[in-house]
């Protein structure tokens, strides 16, 4: 395991140039038949992190920075720490932007598990970190989910907007965005199956739209707003461009 997450880090960050390589830890980051995984991932990864930050060292994959005045929160989607996030969104509320990188869905996006989201388990904690976040008018990026996906959700105390991007290849026809839905009806159709966890939010839904794809995103941040254009596969244009805020 050790290996493998040295030999992917390495291969990632010869791609980016001066620019730090931040990551936020997924389930296959730590799954495996022995019960160490968690602490390899932690001796392996955090000291790389640590020097990607400048930092002497970072005790958790719970962790966070500040460029521009826009605040990046990562949260750790197998050991989330609700406290934390809490602290440190509380101690910021002068930033421009906030952004969640995580890498389960904050709120139950998923065709196929969309019980696999934060605290799953656990409704109640689950209700209190999207109220916080939609407090916060925070956006979250993230992934697990193989599909293209935003959805914006609102409350009485501010909105959150949720992207997430799916960069695994399962057939050709992910070069391009199919499957297109864009209205908030169709993030309840019945083929979703009876989840309590997919409904929960369902009275807040502002925005909507998810499409079967693969590729990756450039986000533009600006005085402006927030952009996100996304490129299927190795395509040099933009297949979408979404506004986040």
């Amino acid at each position: 395991q050790e290996q493998m997450l040295r030999a992917a880090f390495s291969k990632i960050k010869s791609y980016c140039g001066s620019a730090p390589l931040l990551i936020a830890k997924g389930n296959h980051d730590v799954r495996g038949s022995f019960q160490g995984a968690d602490k390899v991932y932690d001796q392996t990864v955090l000291p790389l992190l640590a020097r990607e930050l400048k930092q002497d060292r970072l005790d958790c994959s719970n962790y966070f920075f500040t460029h521009d005045n826009d605040l990046y929160l990562f949260l750790d989607c197998m050991r989330p720490d609700f406290d934390y996030a809490e602290r440190v969104l509380s101690s910021m509320k002068d930033v421009r932007y906030v952004f969640v990188l995580t890498h389960y869905p904050i709120f139950s996006v998923s065709k196929t598990d969309p019980n696999w989201i934060f605290y799953e388990n656990d409704a109640k904690k689950r209700h209190a970190l999207q109220q916080l976040l939609m407090e916060h008018d925070a956006i979250v990026l993230c992934g697990h989910d193989h599909t293209i996906n935003l959805a914006e959700i609102a409350s009485k105390k501010g909105s959150a907007v949720q992207f997430l991007v799916n960069s695994v290849f399962e057939t050709p026809r992910f070069n391009k965005l199919s499957n297109v839905k864009d209205e908030i009806k169709d993030h309840a159709l019945k083929s979703h199956g009876e989840s309590q966890a997919f409904y929960e939010f369902q009275n807040g839904l502002v925005r909507y739209f998810a499409a079967e794809g693969a590729g990756y995103a450039v986000m533009r941040v600006g005085p402006e707003g927030v952009w996100a254009d996304l490129y299927c596969a190795d395509n040099t244009s933009v297949a979408k461009s979404f506004h986040l805020k």
